[in-house]
C-alpha cells in the first residue's frame, strides 16, 4: 500500500487530481463538474466507478453523465422544465423535447476550482475541495437567477471515498434544492470479471409509479416479485432493460454485515462488491442501464423525487425542501470494496 499523496496530473490533456490511499486510487476532473472520473481498488482489481481507459476525453466530456458519478442539480426530469418555488416560478428550456421535459441540471458541466487540496500523513487521508459559484455569469443565469455557491468534498481513506456535497444560497429568495449523482458503474467490474456474475442488492420499499413521460404520476406501487429480486440481490443490473425505475429504498446489511442506505453490487464468482452507502437525505435511487447491453449501468440516487416541485404530495414523501436566504444543505455519500470468499 502507498503512501497518502494527492497529484495534479493530465488525463487524455485534461487537467487532473489524482489520490491515493491505502490500496484505493482516484482521478477527479474539476473542469468537469468536479466528477470523479475512476475509483479504483488496486488490491482486487475493482473499477468502482464506470472506467475504460480505451474511452476518449471527447466522450467523458460529452455528455457527461455515462462516466463516474457526475452531481447534479434538480435531477432527472422537471414536467415541461417548470420549478415553482415558494416565492417564485422558473422556466427551463427543455432538452429532452420528446417528453417535453428539463432534465439533469447543468451543475456537472460547469467548471469547477480548487480550493484546497492536500494530506493528512498520520490519519492516512487525502482531501480535495472544489467549488462553482453560480451567478449571473453563468448562461443559464437568465433562467434561474438565483445565486448559489457549491461546494464538492473529496475525502480518500483507506474505508474508501467520501463524497460531500453542499450548496448554500447567496441570494434573497428561496432557493429550491434537489441533488442527486448520475452514477454510473462498470459492468463488468472486476479484472477478468462477466457480465453473467453480477448482481445488485437495494433495500426497495416502494417503487414510484412513472407516467409516459418517466414523471410521477403519485402513487406508490408495491414490491412485486420483480423488485424482489432487488431486495434479497438476485437482480442483474445488466442482459435486460431498466427504463428510470424508481424506487423508495430502506436500510440493507452488506456482505460483512454492515447496515447502510444504499446498495450493493456484488461479482459471485469472485466473491468481491462494491458497497454504494449513501445519507439518508437520498430517499430515492433510480436505475438505468442503457438498455441492458452497455458496459456501464446507472444506479443514481436522488434526494427528491422525480419532477418534485410539481408532484401533489406533501415534502416529506417527495424530498422538496427549499433553502432560505444564507442557509446550507450538505448530504454525503461513500463508496468502497468488501471482500468474501469466492472462487477466484
Amino acid at each position: 500500500m502507498q503512501e497518502p499523496f494527492v497529484n495534479n496530473i493530465k488525463f487524455k490533456g485534461e487537467p487532473c487530481v489524482k489520490m491515493n490511499v491505502g490500496k484505493y486510487s482516484c482521478v477527479i476532473a474539476p473542469r468537469i463538474g468536479g466528477n470523479c472520473l475512476r475509483l479504483y481498488d488496486c488490491e482486487n482489481m475493482i473499477e468502482l466507478v464506470n472506467f475504460d481507459n480505451k474511452i476518449p476525453m471527447k466522450w467523458i466530456r460529452y455528455p457527461s453523465i455515462l462516466c463516474g458519478m457526475p452531481a447534479m442539480l434538480f435531477p432527472n426530469r422537471l414536467e415541461d422544465g417548470i420549478i415553482k418555488s415558494s416565492d417564485a416560478s422558473y422556466e427551463f428550456p427543455v432538452n429532452e423535447k420528446n417528453l417535453n421535459n428539463y432534465i439533469h441540471g447543468f451543475i456537472h458541466s460547469r467548471r469547477y476550482h480548487i480550493v484546497s487540496s492536500g494530506v493528512n500523513a498520520d490519519r492516512k487521508t487525502a482531501k480535495l475541495v472544489l467549488e462553482y459559484n453560480y451567478d449571473e455569469n453563468d448562461p443559464f443565469y437568465d433562467y434561474f437567477p438565483v445565486r448559489f455557491d457549491v461546494k464538492i468534498i473529496y475525502t480518500l481513506t483507506e474505508e474508501g471515498l467520501l463524497f460531500n456535497f453542499k450548496i448554500k444560497n447567496l441570494s434573497d429568495v428561496m432557493l429550491p434544492v434537489g441533488v442527486g449523482n448520475h452514477t454510473s458503474m462498470r459492468a463488468p467490474f472486476v479484472k477478468r470479471g462477466k457480465k453473467k456474475n453480477m448482481r445488485i442488492q437495494m433495500p426497495v420499499t416502494r417503487r414510484v409509479e412513472l407516467n409516459d413521460r418517466f414523471l410521477p404520476t403519485g402513487k406508490f406501487l408495491p414490491v412485486t416479485d420483480y423488485e424482489k429480486q432487488y431486495v434479497d440481490g438476485t437482480m442483474s443490473p445488466v442482459f435486460h432493460e431498466i427504463d428510470s425505475e424508481m424506487y423508495e429504498i430502506g436500510t440493507m446489511t452488506t456482505p460483512l454485515g454492515k447496515e447502510i442506505h444504499g446498495l450493493v453490487v456484488t461479482d459471485i464468482k469472485h466473491g468481491k462488491s462494491i458497497v454504494y452507502e449513501v445519507d439518508d437525505l437520498y430517499k430515492y435511487f433510480v436505475m438505468w442501464n442503457c438498455g441492458g447491453e452497455a458496459s456501464f449501468f446507472c444506479p443514481e440516487p436522488i434526494s427528491w423525487m422525480i419532477n418534485a416541485p410539481n408532484v401533489d404530495l406533501p415534502d416529506e414523501i417527495t424530498g422538496y425542501r427549499e433553502l432560505a436566504p444564507g442557509e446550507i444543505f450538505e448530504a454525503w455519500q461513500k463508496l468502497y470494496t468488501e471482500i468474501t470468499q469466492g472462487t477466484n
